[in-house]
């Protein structure tokens, strides 16, 4: 870095050793050929702008445009008008473009007449941080070091004085200019203008045209500094929402003394300006006094200046108008990678945001600044509401904010986590080991019965087997979706096992067929009898029990709690009842005082009978 100041600086007494002042019809109206004051704000501020990157630094200082982007469009009137752009590259560099028609009336003439001078002025430049040359490293320091060059054209440039004859000229040059963004607060610009000898490859030289001879365009050089005194954390003196930057340029020509020129500029929410500046000639001993006000959004701006034209020394209203293309970045995806990539949807309470990003730049999530490792990878962890989160990665590379969108969807779990199960709350059964198996929901991650976990198969299947003792045993169990448990807990009642006595088989003895003698038939005669009705069976029906008895009775027999009376109607049962969505409990009448209670499940389609009782037990009850 020594080494490159030293060059720098030798560079600079080279330059004002061998290009030499001039002298001609320029001087005598005290223009300078090609420079160009024509900007508001640099204007307001004194014209010390050579370390202020903006679109208008195309007129001081080409290798601020490594830090500028935009359109900037200044006027006086419609005979002085001026246009100029900053196009980024994406990569560190940029491209300057302007042009410029100016004229100047009613100048006075050191011979006591006056004169009119009208011309046009087109700036192509170029400028590029240190860090995009291939010989330098990409380090911090050499993304904070900038370089350029403009190419200056004069064209067409009149001159009306009275008393002479009418000239017509033209010519270019070349300016040079480095930035060095020393802190986060505070940057250093320096600009050679006009830096060919006098003819070097035809330039240098103003070539007039009605009249015999050319015009030597005088160099000049500028040095200058600013500091942002007021601004973010990274400024000396914080304040939230507002920022207060001074700077200072030193202007010397080859002949004459120098001019100092000092300006502030105060900014309310990065939003609405204030500005003011003093131009102080050394040659002369005059001080000027500028200021001006500012408005600028996101995608345009607006500037207003009082200065002094030094060509006229009248004092003007300068306008300018900004726009910044929201397509036009100093750095083309700031972003290396980043997971998640897009939207995403998640059962968990906090979520994951990583991802990598280019030297250089930082990252920003929910106004904290995140911590990049060596490899510059960030990760941060979101914590989640239910439902829809946005979060919104910044990225800031110098002046540049770039944001990222994700959104990560929060989903509530289930409250029932299995699509099919063999089992269900108050399950009866006379076994003393019971296989639990069924399919719990696609989203499910993890599954834990009675304390132990249960692996899943792919088709998101499970099969468990739980002893059971006699009386009351749960099946609790545990469904993950990612990190947000579903606790279900089903009662399993395991009897003691009904003795069934079997029916002894009854030995028919085989009857053998026996012929009997023919007898002659005699017809006897037999009274008629009337005829006897069959009597049919009665069965006797029960009468309607209270549901609450019903209740209490299965309750304190089979420790099974039926719900409510179902409205359902089932052919031969008297009464059903609800235990669960799917599960029933229906009372059967088989015989004159026996009732059959049977178990139903719906999912299944199946019947099963759980006890038999008296009508008299129940009635008792």
């Amino acid at each position: 870095m020594r080494k490159f100041g030293l060059t720098f600086l030798f560079l600079i007494i080279l330059f004002f050793s061998i290009v030499n002042p001039s002298s001609g019809f320029f001087s005598s109206l005290g223009i300078t050929p090609l420079k160009l004051d024509v900007a508001a704000r640099p204007l307001s501020m004194g014209e010390a702008f050579s370390a202020m990157p903006d679109i208008d630094s195309i007129y001081y200082n080409a290798a601020c445009l490594a830090w500028s982007k935009g359109i900037s469009v200044n006027l006086t009137d419609m005979s002085n008008f001026s246009a100029a752009q900053a196009y980024p590259t994406g990569n560190d560099m940029a491209f300057g473009l302007s042009f410029s028609m100016i004229k100047n009336t009613g100048i006075t003439t050191t011979s006591g007449g006056t004169a009119d001078a009208v011309g046009n002025v087109v700036v192509l430049s170029y400028a590029t941080k240190l860090s995009a040359v291939p010989v330098f490293p990409s380090e911090d320091i050499y993304r904070n070091i900038g370089m350029g060059i403009s190419l200056k054209l004069l064209l067409n440039e009149g001159i009306s004085e009275t008393n002479q004859l009418d000239k017509n000229g033209n010519g270019y040059d070349l300016d040079i200019g480095g930035y060095y963004k020393a802190l986060p607060w505070l940057s250093i610009g320096a600009a050679a203008h006009n830096i060919l000898p006098q003819n070097t490859f035809g330039g240098g030289v103003v070539k007039w045209k009605g009249v015999v001879g050319e015009e030597g365009i005088p160099a000049y050089f500028n040095i200058g500094a600013a500091a942002k005194i007021l601004g973010d954390i990274r400024s000396p003196f914080y304040r939230e929402d507002q920022e207060l930057t001074v700077a200072f340029d030193v202007e010397k020509y080859v002949q004459g003394s120098p001019t100092y020129k000092f300006g502030l500029e105060y900014a309310l929410l990065n939003s609405f300006f204030v500005r003011g500046g003093i131009l102080n000639n050394g040659t002369t001993g005059r001080s000027d006094f500028n200021f001006g006000l500012g408005y600028k959004t996101e995608g345009w701006g607006a500037n207003i200046a009082y200065a002094k034209d030094q060509a006229s020394n009248s004092n003007k209203l300068f306008f300018n108008f900004l726009y910044y293309p929201s397509d036009w970045v100093f750095l083309s995806s700031p972003l290396e990678s980043i997971s998640p990539e897009g939207n995403v949807s998640t059962y968990r309470a906090t979520y994951e945001v990583s991802g990598k990003v280019k030297p250089g730049v930082g990252v920003i999530i929910k106004k904290r600044p995140l911590k990049l490792t060596p490899e510059n990878t960030f990760m941060h962890v979101a914590s989640l509401e239910l439902g829809q989160n946005a979060i919104t990665i910044e990225t800031n590379y110098d002046t540049e904010k770039l944001l990222k969108n994700i959104n990560i969807y929060r989903k509530t779990a289930p409250k029932n986590p299995f699509s099919s199960i063999n089992i269900y709350d108050n399950y009866l059964t006379e076994d003393n080991q019971i296989e639990i198996f069924g399919k719990v929901l696609n989203d499910a991650t993890k599954l834990i019965i009675n304390g132990k976990t249960i692996k899943i198969g792919e088709d998101k299947t499970f099969v468990s087997a739980q002893k059971l003792t006699l009386g009351q045993n749960f099946a609790k169990t545990v469904v993950y979706f990612e990190d947000q448990p579903v606790k279900t807990d089903f009662l399993i009642y395991r009897r003691t096992p009904v003795k069934v006595i079997p029916i002894k088989e009854i030995e028919i003895p085989e009857i053998k067929e026996v012929v009997e003698p023919k007898i002659k038939e005699i017809k006897k005669v037999v009274p008629k009898k009337k005829p006897v009705k069959k009597q049919k069976k009665v069965i006797k029906k029960f009468k309607k029990i209270s549901f609450k008895k019903i209740q209490a009775f299965i309750k304190k027999k089979m420790n099974i709690t039926i719900k409510k009376e179902s409205k359902v109607k089932i052919p031969g049962y008297f009464g059903v009842y609800v235990l669960n969505d799917i599960n029933y409990i229906a009372l059967r009448q088989l015989s004159d005082g026996l009732i059959s209670i049977d178990f139903y499940n719906s999912s299944i389609k199946q019947w099963k009978v759980i006890d038999r009782i008296s009508y008299d037990e129940l009635l008792m009850f």
